[in-house]
């Protein structure tokens, strides 16, 4: 036993002087031992060497490319995410801890997009394939087995947070998908990402509410309604107190996600009416709708927008004219186009990395290509003449 312990750590020492030859050795002696541990040959602790093996091995080679095992009959193993579903609670607990392994290289730096995105399918899905431990323990312990496999399923996705910028609203969104209804604990949801949060220096509700833009969305897409929205990560005792206090952010979101029916039930939250939130939020939500109606101007600029996201942006701005009405719009137009030229600057996004390797992280929702921005400030700069052009000439 005392050797097999001492196996993992002869790895890290030697793993990048292998040759290839001694490398294909390595393989096969660990693919033997990650069989026998799946049979469930060994003792607690030849069980941890072999997850010690594990997370050498992915030090080593976070992509598993040269170190994947090929069992002959097919099955997938010897992965550290395999371990998210091992019948031993710490064992998971420690696969769970060590899930930033997936998703950075050896220095540290991030893996690539593509990359990490298969690692979050592949760690939720199998930490998610875990939760019911239903038929596997007896009944008695089955309520306890089943918090603790979603104590799995939360750190998983907090340590992926944490640890990943590319990935980390997507997790957070999966840890608030759980929070309601799922008999999920609120609290424990909330434990979590105010670790992630103050990993990044924030206090809870101020991380919160900088990912909520997002979190929205997604939140609404998935068809949920918006009191259901775990509030209680924004510290709001209510759904109502989360829909006031967050109004500047929740009114755009309705827009973007072309659930403007829904604004009557936003208005009641706030004991305000409609006309009211539109005025308050009108330099957001036109800097939203005159990028999707300028690119309509050019054939080229507009092959970078979905035809989908034209046609809402048209209904968008017929239902800000006949709710305020057509003197109201324009009256607004002139008064905010300072305050919508600079909320228009800051939805540039480039996708594009500005050197080889770089993992580029898409800000809060919508945003859009510098082509399109650049397009929408000379076409504000015509629409509202020689006094606004300047300024607006110099955005350009």
């Amino acid at each position: 036993m005392h050797e097999k312990e001492e196996y993992p750590y002869l790895l890290t020492d030697n793993g990048a002087s292998l040759s290839d030859a001694a490398k294909q050795n390595v393989v096969r002696l660990s693919q033997g031992f990650a069989q026998k541990h799946q049979m469930g040959s060994y003792s607690y602790f030849a069980d941890k060497a072999i997850f010690q093996l594990m997370v050498e091995m992915t030090k080593l080679d976070p992509k598993r490319e040269w170190s994947k095992f090929k069992p002959k009959n097919g099955e997938s193993m010897g992965e550290l995410h395999h371990f998210l579903c091992d019948p031993s609670h710490e064992q998971r607990i420690m696969a769970a801890r060590h899930s930033h392994l997936l998703l950075t290289k050896n220095d540290g730096t991030p893996l690539d997009t593509r990359h990490q995105d298969l690692v979050f399918r592949k760690v939720y899905e199998t930490a998610l394939g875990n939760l019911s431990a239903q038929g596997t323990i007896p009944e008695s312990f089955s309520k306890d087995e089943e918090n603790n496999r979603v104590a799995t399923l939360l750190l998983t996705l907090g340590v992926v947070a944490a640890n990943s910028p590319y990935l980390e609203a997507k997790a957070l969104f999966a840890m608030c998908f759980w929070a309601p209804g799922k008999e999920v604990d609120a609290a424990l949801v909330a434990r979590v990402v105010t670790r992630v949060a103050e990993s990044r220096g924030k206090p809870l509700r101020r991380y919160v509410r900088h990912h909520l833009p997002y979190l929205a969305r997604e939140w609404l897409q998935h068809g949920y309604e918006v009191d259901a929205f775990p509030f209680s990560l924004l510290e709001c005792t209510s759904a109502e107190a989360f829909i006031r206090e967050n109004i500047d952010i929740l009114v755009p979101v309705f827009f973007e996600c072309d659930q403007i029916g829904q604004l009557d039930h936003l208005a009641k939250a706030c004991t305000k009416d409609v006309p009211q939130l539109l005025q308050e939020a009108f330099p957001t939500l036109m800097a939203y709708i005159f990028p999707c109606i300028a690119a309509e101007t050019d054939e080229a600029t507009k092959q970078h927008l979905q035809p989908a996201k034209i046609f809402a942006a048209r209904k968008h701005y017929k239902f800000l004219e006949k709710t305020l009405g057509s003197d109201q719009l324009n009256t607004l137009l002139d008064k905010d186009i300072d305050k919508i030229t600079l909320t228009l600057l800051k939805l540039v996004h480039d996708p594009n990395p500005m050197v080889e390797g770089e993992v580029v992280v898409a800000p809060n929702p919508p945003h859009f290509p510098p082509i399109i921005v650049q397009k929408t400030l000379k076409y504000l700069g015509a629409l509202f003449g020689e006094a606004h052009r300047t300024q607006i000439s110099q955005n350009c």
